[in-house]
């Protein structure tokens, strides 16, 4: 990681606004770039006098493995420990991209179905295996351009892009058909709600999800009538 002194001419100074910058301030300047073979650098621009002409020192610092940790790091924080699905904040983010880009989509909003029972009646590692299970089945079901996220506990959201909410609510119940053939220790089956969005939506996030959640619920309490 050493440091690398190096001159370069005016044209490209002055096109990333350093002389003037240096002139105006009589200050270092900092900046990061990206080469054509994708390594980065981090750099302190200094203006200086050489042979009477105004000139740029530059140090140089590749910086390439602390951004490639930094984007690990920045990755890891919106994946689920226990599934390796995405998390809340990688569900929100993805979401407010549909959004943002005006992409239809169908929000699928979930909740497993006696989670609690499973935990108090056998153990919390039983439960975490029910949670992956789901996850599982759920991968072998839908695209790979699908998103899959895990909001927390037992609550997935699943955003199926351009899908319509009817073939949407035809593919869950499949899922859930043959989610429940597994069935060993405890029944299992799932609970879910689903919301289209139109690429003209003007919804809030927060609203889209409160919707997706009532017909969950509702959902959920038919399923609740089936005694374990």
């Amino acid at each position: 990681n050493s440091f690398v002194f190096c001159r370069i001419n005016n044209i490209l100074c002055d096109s990333q606004g350093y002389s003037h910058f240096i002139k105006k301030t009589n200050n270092p300047c900092d900046w990061n770039m990206k080469d054509k073979d994708s390594r980065y650098y981090h750099i302190v621009t200094i203006g200086m006098e050489w042979e009477d002409k105004l000139a740029y020192a530059h140090f140089i610092h590749d910086i390439t493995q602390e951004k490639h940790e930094q984007d690990r790091l920045h990755q890891q924080a919106k994946i689920d420990a226990l599934t390796q699905v995405g998390n809340r904040y990688y569900f929100k983010d993805e979401m407010q991209k549909f959004l943002d880009q005006k992409i239809p989509a169908t929000l699928c909003y979930c909740d497993l179905d006696h989670l609690k029972y499973v935990n108090d009646h056998f153990d919390h590692d039983k439960g975490d295996t029910y949670i992956c299970d789901f996850v599982d089945i759920l991968k072998s079901n839908i695209r790979e351009e699908d998103i899959i996220a895990r909001l927390g506990g037992d609550e997935f959201c699943i955003l199926f892009k351009n899908g319509s909410i009817e073939s949407i609510n035809i593919k869950m119940e499949l899922i859930n058909e043959e989610f429940s053939k597994y069935a060993k220790d405890y029944p299992q089956s799932f609970s879910f709600g689903t919301v289209y969005i139109d690429a003209n939506e003007r919804t809030s996030l927060l609203k889209i999800l409160q919707i997706a959640d009532q017909r969950m619920y509702a959902q959920k309490r038919t399923h609740k009538m089936t005694t374990i």
